[in-house]
C-alpha cells in the first residue's frame, strides 16, 4: 500500500497502524492514502520510521518531535509510551529548571522514581522540566541525593519541607526512605539528649515518637530507647496499637529487656472492638490468645499436608496397580505364546521324522497327479490346519517340512 505525503510516496503495510489513526483525508480507489498537513518531509519520515519500522530516534530532540506528531495525529498511547520509556532510560543528564535556577539531574534515576517527572514526557513533550516551590534550596538538594543515591545529612527541622518536595513530585519510594531515615534520627537524638540530660529536648522528641508510636516500632533503632524512657512514651502516647503491632512490640522488647517488659502492657492503649478479650486484660492474656491462634494455624497448616499427601499415595498406589495389572497380563500371554510355539516345534519335528522314514516312491502315485480336496498350498498351515490330505500331497511332490510359502508362513503366537 502506498501512502502520500504532500505528493511524496512512501511504502507501508496492509495492516499498518496509519489505516487506523486519525491523519486519513482519503482512501483512493487503488488503495493509496493521501495526507496533507504541514509537517516537513524530514519530520514525516522519522514517524515513518517509528511506526513502519520500528526504528527509534538517534536523539532525544527527534523523540519529541515523534511524540508531537504521534498525539496530534491521535496514534495510539502505547507508541508514545514506548518512546518515553526509550528516553527514561537514557544515561544522559536532563535539565529542572526550579525557582529560576537551573539544576541537572539524571534523567533515569528521576523517571524512576518521580512519577510526575516520568508523567511529563508523556503529556507535555517538553526536554526541559520546570517546577516552582516555597522551599529551601538545600531541601530541594536533599531530596536529589535521595533520588540519586547519594548520602545526606540535614537538619532534622528540614524534613518536612523535604517530605512536601517529594509529594509535589509524587515520589513514593523516596518519601518512605526519608521518613525511615527521619525515625532512626529521631530516636538517636532522643537516646543522646537523655544520656545529656536534655530535658527540653527530650520531651520534644519523645512527643514526636509517642504521637506517631506505630510507625516507631517498625524501626530498629527504636528497641534501643532505655526501658524506663519507653515506659514514659507509652504512658503520654494515645494511638491504639493493633494485635500485630503488640505481637512485633514484646516480641522485640523480651529479646531485650526480657520479662521486665512485661509491665509496659498496662500502659499501652490497643485497638477497642466487640471481639478483643484483651482490651482491658492482661499480657498473659494477650500472649495466650497469639499462641492459641498460632497453634491453630499450625494445625491447620498440617491438616492441609497430610490431605495433599494422602492424595499423592493415593494416586501412586493407583499407578502401581495398573503397572502390576499390566505386567501380569503381558507375563500370561508370553507364557501362552512359549507353549503354542513348543507345541508346534514339536509338531514340526514329528512331520521331518515321518518324512524322512518314508522314501518318496511309497507314496500313492495319484497323490503326485490330482490335488486334493480343500487343499493347502502351504505345508505349514496344513500343519496348522490339520489336513492329512493336504499334507500327504505336498510330501508327495518333494515339499520339505523345512520350506517356508512367502504367501502362507507359520505363524508362531
Amino acid at each position: 500500500m502506498i501512502l502520500d505525503h504532500n505528493g511524496r510516496s512512501y511504502p507501508i503495510k496492509k495492516d499498518s497502524l496509519f489505516i487506523t489513526s486519525n491523519i486519513l483525508d482519503n482512501i483512493s480507489g487503488n488503495g493509496q492514502i493521501g495526507i496533507k498537513n504541514q509537517t516537513s518531509e524530514s519530520d514525516f519520515k522519522l514517524l515513518v520510521d517509528y511506526v513502519e519500522f520500528e526504528k527509534f530516534p538517534s536523539n532525544d530532540e527527534d523523540c519529541v518531535k515523534i511524540m508531537k506528531m504521534l498525539s496530534q495525529y491521535r496514534f495510539p498511547q502505547c507508541l508514545i509510551s514506548h518512546l518515553v520509556l526509550g528516553m527514561a532510560g537514557n544515561e544522559k543528564d536532563t535539565l529542572i529548571i526550579r525557582n529560576n535556577k537551573e539544576h541537572y539531574v539524571s534523567r533515569k534515576m528521576m523517571s524512576l522514581y518521580s512519577n510526575k517527572f516520568f508523567k511529563h514526557y508523556e503529556i507535555e513533550f517538553d526536554l526541559v522540566f520546570k517546577m516552582d516551590d516555597p522551599f529551601s534550596d538545600s531541601a530541594f538538594q536533599s531530596l536529589l541525593n535521595y533520588i540519586h543515591h547519594k548520602k545526606d545529612s540535614h537538619p532534622i527541622e528540614e524534613t518536612n519541607d523535604i517530605l512536601l518536595l517529594a509529594d509535589s513530585l509524587d515520589c513514593p519510594i523516596i518519601k518512605s526512605r526519608i521518613i525511615e531515615n527521619w525515625q532512626t534520627e529521631i530516636v538517636i537524638m532522643y537516646i543522646t539528649c537523655e544520656q545529656l540530660e536534655n530535658q527540653t529536648k527530650s520531651k520534644e522528641y519523645e512527643k514526636i515518637i509517642a504521637d506517631r508510636i506505630d510507625e516507631f516500632i517498625d524501626i530498629e533503632s527504636f528497641y534501643h530507647i532505655p526501658f524506663p524512657s519507653l515506659c514514659r512514651i507509652f504512658q503520654s502516647s494515645n494511638k491504639c496499637l493493633s494485635d500485630d503491632h503488640l505481637t512485633k512490640l514484646f516480641t522485640k522488647l523480651h529479646e531485650k529487656h526480657g520479662l521486665v517488659s512485661n509491665t509496659l502492657f498496662s500502659l499501652i492503649k490497643k485497638e477497642s472492638r466487640a471481639d478483643n478479650p484483651i482490651e482491658n486484660g492482661s499480657l498473659i492474656d494477650f500472649q495466650s490468645k497469639k499462641i492459641k491462634k498460632l497453634e491453630e494455624e499450625k494445625e491447620k497448616e498440617i491438616y492441609d499436608l497430610k490431605n495433599k499427601l494422602k492424595d499423592v499415595e493415593n494416586s501412586l498406589n493407583t499407578k502401581i496397580e495398573e503397572i502390576s495389572n499390566n505386567y501380569e497380563e503381558l507375563s500370561e500371554k508370553l507364557k501362552r505364546r512359549d507353549e503354542e510355539n513348543i507345541k508346534l516345534h514339536s509338531e514340526i519335528e514329528c512331520f521331518k521324522e515321518m518324512q524322512n522314514k518314508l522314501p518318496k516312491n511309497h507314496f500313492d502315485p495319484r497323490w503326485e497327479k490330482e490335488k486334493p480336496p480343500k487343499f493347502i498350498d502351504s505345508i505349514h498351515d496344513a500343519i496348522n490346519e490339520g489336513s492329512i490330505e493336504s499334507i500327504i500331497y505336498l510330501l508327495a511332490n518333494g515339499t520339505s517340512v523345512n520350506e517356508k510359502n512367502d504367501m502362507c508362513p507359520l505363524k508362531l503366537i
